[in-house]
């Protein structure tokens, strides 16, 4: 009668080969940590869904840094692996101890569909990274010529944009996608907050 949430940090071949045994997961979907694949994706399967959603964070100016986190999710049970450069531990004790302690009570579902809308919710930080910068680049221009340095951050920061207008179109699709398929599920609705994101 419980929610099982196992949440694997740079597993080992032994251990993804556990996780397949234990839980009847496709090699395909698997297939797709071993190869680091960074491919957003989301498809319905034989007793659960995978979903494999990007994290998205500044390194530096100019060095845009995505891991893959890839989520299995079945009836009663939810599997989560990534690097060791993704904490979701941090953000979902958050989630369980301040934003909505409700979910601790509801199906595993529930936990799915949060887990993707935190990560679309860092989404929002990068926005503000690059309105902030763009706001510097504004302030500075008022007061001298635009430099060469300046010219070239500038053309940086657009090249960012793109590829971060890319992955929120990846990131939608995915969200709209299991929305339409999960639509009967009562806790969709925490995707749909995602999506409204």
């Amino acid at each position: 009668g419980y929610n099982i949430w196992v949440d694997i940090t740079d597993p080992s071949p032994p251990e993804i080969l556990a996780i397949q045994k234990n839980f009847g997961l496709d090699t395909k979907t698997l297939e797709t940590f071993m190869h680091k694949s960074k491919k957003p994706q989301a498809s319905v399967l034989d007793g659960y869904t995978f979903t494999l959603i990007l994290d998205l964070k500044y390194k530096s100016f100019g060095t845009l840094v995505t891991e893959a986190i890839h989520l299995f999710c079945g009836r009663g049970w939810l599997i989560t692996l990534h690097s060791s450069e993704v904490d979701l531990m941090i953000s979902i004790h958050k989630l369980f101890e301040q934003k909505n302690k409700k979910i601790m009570e509801a199906t595993i579902d529930a936990l799915y569909y949060s887990i993707i809308t935190e990560i679309v919710s860092r989404y929002e930080l990068l926005l503000t990274s690059v309105e902030l910068t763009i706001t510097d680049f504004e302030q500075k221009s008022l007061h001298k010529k635009a430099s060469k340095k300046m010219l070239d951050s500038l053309d940086t920061l657009t090249k960012q944009i793109i590829i971060l207008r890319r992955h929120f179109w990846h990131a939608r699709d995915i969200i709209n996608f299991l929305t339409h398929m999960e639509k009967d599920r009562e806790e969709v609705k925490y995707l749909q907050i995602a999506y409204d994101d």
